[in-house]
Protein backbone atom coordinates (compact mmCIF):
# COMPACT_ATOMS: atom_id res chain seq x y z
CA UNK A 1 0.00 0.00 0.00
CA UNK A 2 1.32 3.41 -0.98
CA UNK A 3 1.66 6.05 1.75
CA UNK A 4 0.67 9.60 0.84
CA UNK A 5 3.84 11.74 0.98
CA UNK A 6 1.91 14.79 2.18
CA UNK A 7 3.17 15.92 5.57
CA UNK A 8 0.88 14.77 8.36
CA UNK A 9 -0.38 17.15 11.01
CA UNK A 10 2.00 17.81 13.91
CA UNK A 11 2.09 14.79 16.22
CA UNK A 12 0.24 12.59 13.75
CA UNK A 13 1.92 9.78 11.80
CA UNK A 14 1.28 9.00 8.17
CA UNK A 15 -0.33 5.74 9.30
CA UNK A 16 -2.57 7.52 11.82
CA UNK A 17 -4.09 10.41 9.89
CA UNK A 18 -7.10 10.52 12.19
CA UNK A 19 -4.77 11.28 15.09
CA UNK A 20 -6.65 8.92 17.38
CA UNK A 21 -3.71 7.93 19.65
CA UNK A 22 0.06 8.14 19.56
CA UNK A 23 2.33 7.99 22.56
CA UNK A 24 6.01 8.65 23.15
CA UNK A 25 7.74 7.26 26.25
CA UNK A 26 9.43 10.11 28.16
CA UNK A 27 10.45 8.15 31.25
CA UNK A 28 14.15 8.35 30.38
CA UNK A 29 13.79 12.13 30.05
CA UNK A 30 11.84 12.64 33.29
CA UNK A 31 13.42 10.33 35.88
CA UNK A 32 16.96 11.78 35.97
CA UNK A 33 15.55 15.30 35.98
CA UNK A 34 13.76 14.73 39.28
CA UNK A 35 17.14 14.54 41.05
CA UNK A 36 18.52 17.48 39.11
CA UNK A 37 15.48 19.67 39.79
CA UNK A 38 15.50 19.05 43.53
CA UNK A 39 19.29 19.20 44.03
CA UNK A 40 20.51 21.73 46.55
CA UNK A 41 17.11 22.49 48.08
CA UNK A 42 17.46 23.87 51.57
CA UNK A 43 15.40 26.06 53.83
CA UNK A 44 16.70 28.06 56.75
CA UNK A 45 14.52 28.95 59.70
CA UNK A 46 15.01 30.55 63.09
CA UNK A 47 17.13 28.00 64.91
CA UNK A 48 18.08 25.68 62.09
CA UNK A 49 18.14 24.50 58.52
CA UNK A 50 16.39 21.70 56.63
CA UNK A 51 18.08 20.34 53.52
CA UNK A 52 17.66 17.76 50.84
CA UNK A 53 20.55 15.28 50.82
CA UNK A 54 19.70 12.99 47.87
CA UNK A 55 16.89 11.73 45.68
CA UNK A 56 16.63 7.94 45.61
CA UNK A 57 14.48 5.22 44.09
CA UNK A 58 12.77 7.23 41.33
CA UNK A 59 10.14 4.93 39.84
CA UNK A 60 7.21 5.29 37.51
CA UNK A 61 6.59 6.42 33.98
CA UNK A 62 6.13 9.49 31.83
CA UNK A 63 4.82 9.81 28.30
CA UNK A 64 3.43 12.34 25.90
CA UNK A 65 0.34 11.21 24.07
CA UNK A 66 -1.37 12.72 21.08
CA UNK A 67 -5.06 11.94 21.54
CA UNK A 68 -7.51 13.07 18.86
CA UNK A 69 -5.29 16.02 18.04
CA UNK A 70 -4.70 17.07 21.65
CA UNK A 71 -1.36 16.69 23.42
CA UNK A 72 -1.44 15.01 26.86
CA UNK A 73 1.49 14.91 29.27
CA UNK A 74 1.06 11.77 31.33
CA UNK A 75 3.26 10.91 34.30
CA UNK A 76 3.06 8.94 37.51
CA UNK A 77 6.17 8.94 39.69
CA UNK A 78 7.30 8.06 43.18
CA UNK A 79 10.65 8.70 44.85
CA UNK A 80 12.39 9.27 48.17
CA UNK A 81 14.14 12.45 49.25
CA UNK A 82 16.71 11.87 51.96
CA UNK A 83 16.75 14.86 54.30
CA UNK A 84 18.83 16.33 57.08
CA UNK A 85 17.74 18.78 59.75
CA UNK A 86 20.35 20.86 61.57
CA UNK A 87 19.31 22.56 64.78
CA UNK A 88 21.62 25.38 65.84
CA UNK A 89 22.45 25.40 69.52
CA UNK A 90 21.81 28.38 71.77
CA UNK A 91 24.89 30.36 72.69
CA UNK A 92 28.04 28.24 72.40
CA UNK A 93 26.17 24.94 72.03
CA UNK A 94 27.20 22.92 68.99
CA UNK A 95 24.70 22.43 66.17
CA UNK A 96 22.82 19.12 66.29
CA UNK A 97 22.04 17.18 63.12
CA UNK A 98 19.02 14.92 62.72
CA UNK A 99 19.54 12.54 59.82
CA UNK A 100 18.23 9.18 58.72
CA UNK A 101 14.92 10.62 57.58
CA UNK A 102 13.29 10.75 54.19
CA UNK A 103 10.32 12.42 52.64
CA UNK A 104 8.61 9.84 50.44
CA UNK A 105 6.74 11.22 47.45
CA UNK A 106 4.20 8.45 46.89
CA UNK A 107 2.10 9.97 44.12
CA UNK A 108 3.38 12.61 41.72
CA UNK A 109 0.97 12.39 38.82
CA UNK A 110 -0.37 14.53 36.02
CA UNK A 111 -3.93 14.22 37.27
CA UNK A 112 -3.48 15.23 40.92
CA UNK A 113 -3.67 19.00 40.40
CA UNK A 114 -0.37 19.65 42.17
CA UNK A 115 -1.41 17.79 45.32
CA UNK A 116 1.65 15.57 45.65
CA UNK A 117 1.25 12.95 48.37
CA UNK A 118 4.15 12.62 50.80
CA UNK A 119 5.02 10.66 53.92
CA UNK A 120 7.78 11.28 56.42
CA UNK A 121 9.81 8.20 57.33
CA UNK A 122 12.36 8.32 60.15
CA UNK A 123 15.08 5.94 61.25
CA UNK A 124 14.37 3.47 64.01
CA UNK A 125 15.23 5.02 67.33
CA UNK A 126 14.40 8.60 66.31
CA UNK A 127 13.24 10.39 69.45
CA UNK A 128 9.75 11.86 69.70
CA UNK A 129 11.24 15.38 69.94
CA UNK A 130 13.36 14.84 66.80
CA UNK A 131 10.34 13.44 64.92
CA UNK A 132 8.32 16.53 65.86
CA UNK A 133 11.11 18.78 64.57
CA UNK A 134 11.23 16.80 61.31
CA UNK A 135 7.45 17.04 60.95
CA UNK A 136 7.55 20.79 61.53
CA UNK A 137 10.50 21.70 59.29
CA UNK A 138 10.59 18.92 56.70
CA UNK A 139 7.12 17.43 56.20
CA UNK A 140 4.77 20.33 57.02
CA UNK A 141 2.59 21.39 54.10
CA UNK A 142 2.88 25.12 54.78
CA UNK A 143 6.48 25.70 55.86
CA UNK A 144 9.94 24.26 55.70
CA UNK A 145 11.45 21.89 53.17
CA UNK A 146 8.37 20.20 51.68
CA UNK A 147 6.92 23.37 50.06
CA UNK A 148 10.37 24.27 48.68
CA UNK A 149 10.74 20.79 47.15
CA UNK A 150 7.24 20.94 45.69
CA UNK A 151 7.91 24.35 44.13
CA UNK A 152 10.97 22.92 42.35
CA UNK A 153 9.05 19.79 41.36
CA UNK A 154 6.26 21.92 39.94
CA UNK A 155 8.88 23.80 37.91
CA UNK A 156 10.03 20.49 36.42
CA UNK A 157 6.44 19.53 35.65
CA UNK A 158 5.90 22.88 33.89
CA UNK A 159 9.05 22.27 31.82
CA UNK A 160 7.76 18.80 30.90
CA UNK A 161 4.35 20.13 29.91
CA UNK A 162 6.04 22.68 27.63
CA UNK A 163 7.61 19.89 25.54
Amino acid sequence: QKIDPAAPAVGVSAWNKAGTWEEKDMTDWMTPRVSTALAGTEVGFDGGMAEMVAVKDVEGSASIAQVRGKRRHIFDLSFNVEVRLTMFGAGDAAPRTIGGAKLVFTDVAGDNNGEHETQLETAAGTSVADRRSLEQWVAHTGQGLRPALIAKLDGLIAEYRAL
